[in-house]
C-alpha cells in the first residue's frame, strides 16, 4: 500500500491505481482526517479524492516500517518516506526537505479491502504545502500548457473534450463542445443511473461561441462569449454552436478519476446535489457592464468591480486600468492597512496584462486568456489595462463593510 519514489504525478497516481485496485472491493469507504476526507465510493473515485493530498511530493526514500494486526479483518501498514517540493525552476524548496510517517489502516471483508484509513502528520503536511505556495505562488495556464485533453467524447466534430489543471487544491477546466454536441447519447450513459439531466454544478466563463441551456422546469437560456454563469444540476446543454469555456466550480461529477478513466458506472442514479433545484444566473459582458454602474470603484487610475451574488456564490467582474496603485488606493480600506493584498484570486483574465509581485521577491504577468490562482501575499503590478473575471469566494473584497467604504 501507499506511494512510491519518485515524483508524485498524475501518471503516478494512475499506474497506482492498476496496480493497487484488485485489492479493494467494489464500493470502499475512506478516512484522511489530516486532510478531511471521509466519504464512500468506487476505488478510482477514493483515488481521485486522495491524490491531491500528495501530488507534487519527491519521494526520495520510501520504508515499510512495520506490519500490525489490528484485528483478525484488520492490518495497519505504516510507512516512512523522505520527500521534498519542487519550486517552478525545478529546486527543491527550503524547508520541504525532511521524513513524514504515513499510517494505512485497512479493513477487510471477504478478502477484500472495504475502509481505508490514512494518518500522518497534518501539520508537517500543512507546513510543507504554505512553504510550496509562498515559493511557486502565482499559478496560471494558456490552453498551450494543457497538451493532449484529459478526456474526449463522442464523436469527432460533435463530441466533447475536457482538458484540466489542477494547483493547490483547486481545480481549472477548458471544456470544448462542438455544435451538435448530444450529452444524453454521449454523456449520460458514462454516469451512475444514466441520468436524464446533468446532475453537475457548472460555475464558469464562457471564451468563445454560444451555449443554450435548459433546465428541468422549462427554463431556457442561451449564454453568450463573454458571460459568466452559474448552472445548478438538473439542465441539459443544447448546442446550436460550438463553445469553449472555462470552469472553476469544484463539482468532481466529470473530473473525477472514475470518469476521467473510463470506469464503468455502477449502482443507481448519484444522490441529489443541494444545488439541484437553484435557478441558472449570468453576468453580462463588459461591453454591457461598461455601460452600468459599477459596484464599487476605487482609485485614480481606477478599479472597477461588477459584482453577481446568488444562491450563496459569487462572481466578480473586474477592471484595472494601467498606473492602478493597489497599495495606495485598496490597502487604506482594509484592516490594518496591509503590505500585501491578503485576498486568494481564482480566476480568467479577458484583456489586457496582469503583473504580479510576490513576497517573496519573483514576478509573473498573466496575459489574456490565461486563468489564474494567486494566494494571499502579492501585489497587482498594472502597466496596461486589463480585465478579469474572478471565481473565488474569497469575501475579503466582497463583504458589505468593504463596499460602504
Amino acid at each position: 500500500m501507499g506511494l512510491a519514489k519518485g515524483t508524485i504525478d498524475q501518471e503516478m497516481m494512475g499506474q497506482m491505481a492498476g496496480k493497487f485496485s484488485a485489492y479493494f472491493a467494489p464500493e470502499v469507504g475512506w478516512d484522511v482526517p489530516a486532510a478531511g476526507l471521509n466519504a464512500r465510493g468506487s476505488f478510482m473515485d477514493m483515488m481521485g479524492a486522495v491524490s491531491p493530498v500528495w501530488l507534487g511530493l519527491v519521494n526520495t526514500k520510501a520504508d515499510n516500517v512495520r506490519f500490525d494486526a489490528v484485528s483478525p479483518s484488520t492490518i495497519k501498514i505504516t510507512q516512512q518516506y523522505t520527500n521534498h517540493i519542487l519550486d517552478n525552476a525545478g529546486a527543491v524548496i527550503e524547508g520541504t526537505a525532511g521524513d513524514i510517517v504515513v499510517e494505512h489502516t485497512c479493513t477487510f471483508v471477504d478478502g477484500k479491502i472495504s475502509q481505508w484509513h490514512q494518518g500522518y502528520d497534518g501539520e508537517l503536511m500543512k507546513k510543507k504545502r504554505d512553504l510550496e505556495v509562498l515559493a511557486k505562488a502565482t499559478v496560471y495556464q494558456t490552453p498551450a500548457d494543457l497538451g493532449a485533453p484529459a478526456k474526449q467524447m463522442g464523436p469527432e466534430g460533435t463530441g466533447a473534450k475536457m482538458w484540466m489543471f489542477t494547483s493547490q487544491g483547486k481545480k481549472f477546466t477548458r471544456i470544448s463542445l462542438d455544435a451538435g454536441f448530444d450529452w444524453a447519447k454521449t454523456v449520460s450513459p458514462m454516469l451512475p443511473g444514466c441520468p436524464e439531466w446533468c446532475p453537475a454544478t457548472h460555475f464558469g466563463y464562457l471564451e468563445s461561441g454560444e451555449m443554450g441551456v435548459k433546465l428541468k422546469d422549462g427554463t431556457e437560456k442561451t449564454i453568450k462569449a463573454g458571460e459568466s454563469y452559474f448552472i445548478p444540476p438538473g439542465h441539459l446543454p443544447v448546442m446550436d454552436k460550438a463553445a469553449v469555456m472555462i470552469e472553476f466550480s469544484q463539482d468532481e461529477t466529470y473530473t473525477s478519476a472514475s470518469f476521467i478513466a473510463g470506469q464503468k458506472p455502477v449502482g443507481g442514479p448519484m444522490p441529489a446535489s443541494p444545488d439541484e433545484g437553484l435557478g441558472i444566473f449570468c453576468q453580462p459582458c463588459q461591453t454591457e457592464l461598461a455601460e452600468t454602474e459599477p459596484t464599487k470603484a476605487m482609485g485614480d487610475p481606477a478599479a472597477k468591480m461588477w459584482m453577481k451574488k446568488e444562491y450563496g456564490r459569487q462572481m466578480a467582474r473586474i477592471a484595472l486600468s494601467a498606473g492602478f496603485d493597489w497599495a495606495k488606493t485598496v490597502s487604506p480600506l482594509l484592516p490594518g492597512c496591509p503590505e500585501w493584498c491578503p485576498s486568494t484570486h481564482f480566476g480568467y483574465l479577458e484583456s489586457g496584462e496582469m503583473g504580479v509581485k510576490l513576497k517573496n521577491g519573483s514576478s509573473y504577468t498573466i496575459k489574456a486568456g490565461e486563468s489564474y490562482l494567486i494566494p494571499p501575499g502579492h501585489l497587482p503590478v498594472m502597466d496596461k489595462d486589463a480585465v478579469m473575471i474572478e471565481f473565488s469566494q474569497d469575501q475579503t473584497y466582497t463583504n458589505e463593510k468593504f463596499m460602504a467604504k
